[in-house]
């Protein structure tokens, strides 16, 4: 039994629960982002947050061997925005 006020339980998949979850914030789980393009992966992060993961790639990985991933790329290419 749910408690009261919580979402309808729904049968149609994980995307009714989010949309009900979405109304309390943002957010994203990076390990399982659907899109692996460079403006997906950066969006979870904090402009800061982001150009820290950039910065640390550049040093430990510069050649992206690391890559078969959601990748951070080692040179910045995009810029999330909030």
């Amino acid at each position: 039994m749910a408690p009261p006020g919580a979402p309808t339980p729904s049968l149609d998949g994980p995307s009714d629960d989010w949309d009900a979850v979405a109304r309390h914030g943002t957010g994203a789980y990076v390990g399982f982002l659907s899109q692996d393009d460079p403006a997906s992966v950066a969006a979870p992060y904090p402009p800061a947050t982001y150009a820290r993961l950039v910065a640390v790639k550049r040093v430990y990985d510069p050649g992206n061997l690391f890559r078969r991933n959601h990748n951070v790329a080692p040179e910045r290419r995009v810029v999330p925005t909030l």
